[in-house]
C-alpha cells in the first residue's frame, strides 16, 4: 500500500513547490517594480485605489467646464492630494500653481498621479514669487479669459481645513455649486430650443431648485473663521462681517422664516448648528478611507516640507530690508487702477467674505475687461508694493463679481444646501495607506526617471 501512494504524493509535492516558487517571484517583482533602468517611463500606482468619500458627481459636466485653481508655494503632495482627491467634481480641470523653481514638482505629479472622477491635473510654476493667491488667481483668469470655463473654484493650498475654512461646508458648497452649474446649463439649452417639444413651457416661469439658485451666486468657501475681527454667527457661517447680509441676528444663531406650504402659512425655524453644522468637532472630524469617523478633528492639511509652522512669515516674498511703497500708498494705487475702469459706478454690491476662497461663474468674471485683470496682476506681483497688494482678490474681488448686494434671504440658500447635503461632514484623513503609497511612488518616480529636458536627474 505505501508503494502505491508514493507517486501521487510526489506529484502533489512537486505542484506545491512550483506554485510556491511562482508566488515568490511575483512578490519579488512587485517589490522591485520601481527599480528599473534609467530612461524608463513606468507609472507606478497604489495597490488599492482610493475612492472619493462621497463618490463622483453625476450627471457630469463636460470636460474642463469647471476650473479648480489652487495657489501654493511648493506643491507638497502630502498637503494637496488628500483633499483634492475627494472633491468628486467630475471632469473638472485642476490647476496647481507653485512658486519655486523646481522642475521635479511637475515630474512627480504628471508622472504618477491620476485623479479620480476624470479630474484632469495641471501642475504649473508661477514666478517670481510675489502676490500670493491674488497673483495666482489673476494669472489664471488672464491666461483663460478668451475661453473661460463655466466657473472657477479658487482655493488656497490648505483646501477645506484652516483658520477660515471647515471641511464639511467646503465640500457641500463645492458639490452643490457643481450641480447648480449643470442645472443652469440645461435650463439655457431648453431656452435656446424655445417653447414646445424639448423646450421650456410657454408662458410659465420654470421652478428653480436650491442648487440652481446657489450656483447663480458668487459663493464663499470660507466658514468657521477665527480671525481677530470675526465676531458673531456669520463669522462662523460665511466668514463675513457684513451685517446687512447676515440672516442670524441673535446670539444663539437661529432664524425664523415665514413659509407657505400647500396654502398653509407657518414658520420655518433654522438653527445654524443643527446636526453639528459649523462645529469643528463634527465638520472637521477625520474620516478614514472607508468613511469611518475617527475621534479627532483636523486643524489643517500640511505637508512634510511646508511652511505652515511659519505661515505668518512673509519675509520670503517681502524681505524686511527691501524698499517698498507704504501700505497706504499701495492701497491708493489699487484704487487708481479700479477707478480707471469706473469701479465705483459699476459695482453692484458690498457683501464680502474673507480670504479669497470662493466659486464664481464666467459671466461675473467677464463683466470686466481683461485689461483690468492684467493691471491687477501686475500690481499684485510688483516687488515695489506692500504686502497689501496680495489682497487684490480678497479685497475688491467680491465687489467686482457680485450681481447684487446679497440679502439675508440670499445667504439662507447656504442653509438649504447644508440640509440637502448634510451627509457630507468631516475631513478626509491625510495619512491613509493608499495616499502614503501614492506619495512614495511620486518621489520614487522622480528618483528613477531622468529629466526630460536634460536626460539627467
Amino acid at each position: 500500500m505505501p508503494s502505491e501512494l508514493s507517486a501521487p504524493c510526489f506529484l502533489s509535492h512537486l505542484v506545491l513547490l512550483v506554485l510556491s516558487l511562482i508566488s515568490v517571484l511575483v512578490r519579488a517583482q512587485n517589490r522591485t517594480a520601481l527599480v528599473e533602468p534609467r530612461g524608463t517611463s513606468r507609472v507606478p500606482t497604489p495597490s488599492t485605489p482610493l475612492v472619493p468619500l462621497w463618490g463622483c458627481e453625476s450627471p457630469a459636466l463636460p470636460v474642463g467646464s469647471l476650473h479648480v485653481v489652487v495657489s501654493t508655494f511648493n506643491a507638497d503632495p502630502e498637503q494637496l492630494l488628500p483633499w483634492l482627491w475627494h472633491l468628486g467634481l467630475t471632469n473638472a480641470a485642476i490647476y496647481i500653481y507653485y512658486r519655486i523653481d523646481d522642475m521635479h514638482i511637475q515630474r512627480q505629479y504628471h508622472g504618477t498621479v491620476r485623479l479620480p472622477c476624470g479630474m484632469i491635473l495641471n501642475v504649473l510654476p508661477l514666478l517670481p514669487n510675489k502676490g500670493r493667491e491674488a497673483a495666482t488667481f489673476l494669472h489664471h483668469i488672464v491666461a483663460h479669459y478668451d475661453n473661460l470655463p463655466l466657473a472657477m473654484l479658487l482655493a488656497h493650498d490648505h483646501g477645506p481645513a484652516s483658520r477660515h475654512s471647515l471641511c464639511g461646508p467646503f465640500y457641500r458648497r463645492s458639490r452643490a455649486f457643481y450641480r447648480g452649474l449643470g442645472e443652469i446649463r440645461e435650463a439655457r439649452r431648453e431656452e435656446s430650443e424655445g417653447p414646445g417639444e424639448g423646450g421650456a413651457a410657454q408662458g410659465k416661469a420654470p421652478k428653480r431648485s436650491d442648487f440652481y439658485r446657489f450656483a447663480s451666486m458668487v459663493v464663499t468657501l470660507s466658514s468657521g473663521c477665527i480671525e481677530g475681527w470675526a465676531r458673531g454667527c456669520c463669522s462662523a457661517f460665511i466668514c463675513s462681517g457684513y451685517r446687512r447680509s447676515c440672516p442670524f441676528t441673535s446670539d444663539n444663531c437661529t432664524r425664523s422664516e415665514r413659509t407657505n406650504k400647500r396654502g398653509k402659512s407657518g414658520y420655518r425655524h433654522v438653527y445654524m448648528h443643527q446636526n453639528g453644522m459649523y462645529d469643528s468637532r463634527y465638520e472637521n472630524q477625520v474620516l478614514g478611507a472607508d468613511g469611518a469617523s475617527r475621534p479627532v478633528a483636523l486643524l489643517r492639511y500640511v505637508g512634510s516640507a511646508h511652511r505652515s509652522a511659519e505661515m505668518w512669515n512673509i519675509t520670503h516674498e517681502y524681505p524686511p530690508d527691501a524698499h517698498r511703497q507704504t501700505r497706504e500708498r499701495t492701497l491708493e494705487i489699487l484704487n487708481h487702477i479700479l477707478e480707471r475702469y469706473d469701479f465705483t459706478a459699476r459695482r453692484r454690491g458690498y457683501f464680502k467674505s474673507c480670504c479669497a476662497s470662493l466659486l464664481v461663474r464666467r459671466e461675473a468674471i467677464a463683466r470686466w475687461p481683461v485689461e483690468l485683470y492684467r493691471d491687477l496682476l501686475a500690481y499684485s506681483m510688483d516687488p515695489a508694493m506692500d504686502y497689501e497688494a496680495t489682497k487684490a482678490i480678497s479685497g475688491p474681488g467680491w465687489s467686482l463679481w457680485l450681481d447684487r448686494d446679497y440679502t439675508p434671504q440670499d445667504i439662507m440658500t447656504y442653509t438649504r444646501i447644508d440640509y440637502h447635503l448634510r451627509h457630507m461632514q468631516g475631513c478626509p484623513a491625510q495619512f491613509t495607506p493608499q495616499m502614503q503609497a501614492l506619495v512614495r511612488d511620486m518621489r520614487s518616480y522622480v528618483e528613477v526617471t531622468p529629466n526630460p529636458e536634460t536626460g539627467a536627474d
